[in-house]
């Protein structure tokens, strides 16, 4: 089983390399009876690995930041887990998180109060 990270890189890059494929292949074949300078299909293969490098860059930006978030999510179930109902969580990134933990939170006030 992959992690989130890992699933989000590869179906990114699966969807970017496809894509870029189709283009290409779109490209092949519509302008096959044209004549096209010699550097043309090295010129997209620059362009493509430049729009990897920048997409990559930027994924692993917005990973980061979901990593960053889900241990501060994980770490704070882990103090409410161990009966810490004082404790602060500090979402940064994605509000999900926050209304997620919010709401855990309270089902396990709830769930408290009842024993």
């Amino acid at each position: 089983m992959l992690s989130i990270k890992n699933r989000i890189y590869l179906l990114f890059f699966l969807i970017l390399t496809a894509v870029f494929a189709i283009i290409g292949l779109v490209l092949y074949y519509t302008l096959v009876d044209t004549q096209l300078p010699p550097d043309f299909w090295f010129s997209y293969f620059e362009l493509v690995f430049i729009l990897y490098v920048v997409s990559y860059y930027s994924l692993k930006k917005f990973v980061f930041k979901l990593d960053k978030d889900i241990d501060a999510l994980t770490n704070y179930l882990e103090e409410l887990n161990n009966k810490n109902y004082e404790a602060e969580l500090e979402i940064h990134h994605n509000l999900e998180f926050l209304k997620i933990s919010v709401l855990l939170k309270n089902i396990v006030k709830r769930l408290y109060k009842k024993k």
